[in-house]
């Protein structure tokens, strides 16, 4: 029978853990998506969808699963496509941070059978700690009135 003993274990085995999470912390640039839904049921359709996001400061993962900050403070620019039936939805905006403000912008153009729409949405907002953003937001959609609404996104644990 083989009989190791406890000490050097417990030595190495903190050793090991550590440069395992040192080694899986990554950094990531930008983020892409794509996705393919196809239902079908009464009404049958299919969807697709390509994105990407884009940051000018790298992203550091946190923790063990790879989670990001919930709260963004990074100046960044994206872009999505999405066909739905017939339906297309083009997308595009950004965020530019400077200091703890943040203003940001998108604008969206919808084609489908019937027509098309622009939609345009802006952003201003503040970054009170890691941890507390407040943002107001302008919607404007071709022929409706604009509208706002504000947004308080808190983090607890």
């Amino acid at each position: 029978m083989y009989k190791m003993k406890l000490k050097p274990l417990l030595i190495i085995t903190p050793s090991l853990l550590l440069s395992v999470s040192i080694v899986m912390a990554e950094e990531y640039q930008s983020f892409s998506s794509i996705g393919y839904t196809n239902v079908d049921s009464s009404r049958s359709y299919d969807a697709t969808s390509v994105g990407i996001t884009y940051f000018f400061e790298k992203q550091q993962t946190l923790g063990p699963l790879d989670q990001f900050k919930y709260i963004n403070s990074s100046t960044n620019v994206f872009g999505n496509y999405s066909h739905y039936d017939n339906s297309e939805r083009f997308n595009g905006g950004g965020n530019l941070f400077i200091n703890n403000f943040v203003i940001g912008g998108s604008y969206s153009y919808y084609d489908y059978d019937s027509g098309s729409s622009d939609h345009y949405n802006a952003r201003v907002g503040y970054l009170i700690s890691e941890d507390l953003i407040v943002n107001a937001y302008a919607n404007k959609s071709k022929g409706f009135d604009t509208d706002y609404h504000f947004s308080l996104h808190i983090i607890t644990n």
